[in-house]
C-alpha cells in the first residue's frame, strides 16, 4: 500500500501495482465454471519459481 493512502484500490489497481514490484502473473484457480461462489480470487504467482506472491479477492 502507498503511504498516506485512504481509498480503496480496485482489483485491476492491485494487480498493476503486484505486477509493478514482482515478475508475476495472475490466475483464477478458484473460480471454477459451474461454481456457486459469487468472490472472484485472483492468485498472482511468481513467474521463475511459481509461488503465490497475493491473492486478491
Amino acid at each position: 500500500m502507498i503511504k498516506g493512502a485512504t481509498e480503496m484500490y480496485t482489483r485491476e489497481q492491485l494487480i498493476a501495482l503486484v505486477q509493478d514490484h514482482a515478475a508475476t502473473h495472475e490466475t483464477y484457480p478458484f473460480n471454477k465454471i459451474n461454481s456457486h461462489e459469487t468472490i472472484i480470487w485472483t492468485v498472482m504467482k511468481h513467474n521463475a519459481s511459481n509461488k503465490i506472491t497475493a491473492m486478491i479477492f
